[in-house]
Formats: C-alpha cells, structure tokens, sequence
C-alpha cells in the first residue's frame, strides 16, 4: 500500500470511522500533532472525563510494555480511551515485538496513535504499521506553504501583511 499523505487525512479521517490503530510519521511536528489531536477529539467526542481516557506515552523515557499497559486498560466512564505512543524511532528492539503482539490483536476500546519524526522502513514494526492506517506528514515549503499560512491564518481571525508573508519563504 503507498504511503498517504497529510493531504488525504482529512478525507479519510472525515468518514467518521475511528481505526485501532494509526501511524502518523514525518517531520512536519506542528501538522502531525494537530492530526494526532484531531484523532483524539473524534474517538473522546462526548466523553466526560477526558483526562482519564488520555494517555501520552514517550518511548525516550517510558517502555513499550507500559504504553500497552495502558491501551489495554478499560476506559473510565467512556466508550474509548486514547494512547499516544511517541518517539517510535526510540524505540528498543527488545520492545518491538511486544507492539507487535499489540497490533496483532489491538484492544477494540482503545485508539492508539504512533507518531514518529523519522522512521526505519527496513523494520518489520515500520512495515507493519506502514501497511494500515498511516500517513506521512512532510514539511510544507514554497507556494504549499503560503497557502496553508494563509488557511491557517484565516481560520484564526488574524490578518498578515504581505511582505511578511513573503518570510515564510526562507523558512
């Protein structure tokens, strides 16, 4: 299956189904966040108490037998609990075959969302998540990012002269 891009995300992601399972890589960091955000809000969408069915999990400081701890964990008073799962590049090769295990049989009460900045392809957790729900978010440059400045910009009530808009191409 080809890599998706952030571009078809919202088309996807807009058909209200909510996948076990996504992986948002690239170096885009504002972007893939505000996606992974976007996952989060449908999947609580009317839950009560959000914090608890919220998890981040940081695999520079945490294992990955602890991030699947949580995912598995029923969710308090809601019908889903979310799992953030970052720095998968981090990851120990000890640990890969424990998310393995996981996506072989993911909890149907838990959403869990992989984000990465770079990734290895070349192994078989990559392949893996690669070949379901997952998108690559690279950075936006030249006249793509001009327009999303100025979508972006538009959305937030803000207006911007153009010689400053002119900036962002040196970004």
């Amino acid at each position: 299956m080809p890599v998706r891009t952030r571009k078809i995300f919202s088309k996807v992601f807009s058909r209200g189904r909510i996948e076990p399972v996504y992986f948002l890589f690239g170096p885009e960091t504002y972007l893939r966040e505000r996606a992974a955000d976007a996952i989060a809000d449908e999947a609580l969408r009317d839950t009560l108490l959000r914090e608890f069915n919220d998890s981040s999990v940081s695999l520079t400081s945490e294992s990955a037998p602890d991030a699947i701890a949580i995912a598995e964990q029923l969710p308090m008073m809601s019908s889903r609990r979310v799992v953030r799962i970052k720095n998968l590049a981090r990851l120990r090769d000890a640990d890969e075959e424990v998310l393995l295990k996981y996506l072989d049989r993911p909890v149907e009460t838990s959403v869990v969302i992989f984000t990465s900045e770079d990734v290895d392809k070349r192994k078989k957790l990559a392949r893996r998540l690669m070949s379901g729900t997952a998108f690559e978010f690279q950075r936006l440059k030249g006249p793509e990012l001009q327009v999303w400045i100025k979508s972006h910009l538009k959305e937030t009530h803000i207006e911007i002269e153009p010689p400053a808009m002119q900036q962002s191409w040196i970004w």
